[in-house]
């Protein structure tokens, strides 16, 4: 039998982060859509939650997604959503849930609504990987072999020993982007980390680590929109 995973999207809203982009509309949907629908549509989430402390997006969803199996609004506490607080106790919150509780999920991965082009079959990608390798978390990510600098204060040096320039001989790195973080629960409730112990990886195409932050970057999830629609 395939082990239960639950999807959690974090959601501050526009109450506690003026510059939320919740609602913003890419394409025919807004980006809360596109996250709720490609959760719904994974053959590997037996429940998605959508956490925020902004009663709006729970009147939203009840609303938009009537009737719909396999989604939960939960109330987040205002105190947990603010900038500089981490999801963890979210977290133990949304596990100790009834409707959590009664499915005996094993694994949860968190995507983040500010990477609107993950699709469904990512999140699959996600969740069989960490079975399979049996890793105690993961995180979705992208090659890059761009030469980076830190100033030491005398001026500019190469990190990592990053000082071969030819793309060849460097070994890239890899950094966080497309939004996902998946994790055993066993090893969430031991470690109270959402990224720690082994850390497996999936690497991402360049729409799906497109991040909305900047109005450009809202420009150009539109067209990106269109292109899909």
């Amino acid at each position: 039998m395939f082990p239960e995973t639950i999807a959690i999207i974090p959601v501050r809203g526009a109450k506690d982060n003026s510059k939320s982009i919740t609602f913003t509309k890419l394409g025919t949907k807004t980006i809360l859509e596109w996250k709720i629908d490609e959760a719904l549509a994974s053959g590997k989430v037996s429940l998605t939650v959508v956490t925020s402390p902004d009663t709006s997006i729970g009147q939203f969803i009840s609303e938009r997604y009537l009737g719909v199996a396999g989604l939960l609004f939960h109330l987040r506490d205002e105190s947990l959503a603010r900038l500089n607080v981490g999801l963890v106790e979210t977290v133990n919150q949304i596990i100790r849930l009834d409707e959590v509780r009664k499915i005996k999920p094993e694994f949860l991965v968190i995507l983040s609504p500010e990477y609107p082009f993950i699709r469904s079959k990512t999140i699959d990608d996600a969740i069989n990987t960490i079975m399979i390798f049996e890793t105690d978390s993961l995180i979705s990510v992208r090659s890059d072999t761009s030469v980076f600098f830190q100033h030491d204060g005398k001026g500019m040096k190469s990190i990592l020993n990053q000082e071969k320039f030819s793309k060849l001989e460097r070994e890239a790195l890899f950094r966080y982007a497309g939004g996902i973080i998946a994790v055993n629960i066993k090893h969430f409730n031991e470690s109270q980390e959402l990224i720690s112990g082994v850390v497996g990886h999936i690497v991402v195409d360049q729409q799906s680590a497109h991040i909305v932050k900047t109005d450009f970057d809202l420009e150009v999830a539109t067209y990106l929109a269109g292109k899909i629609s």
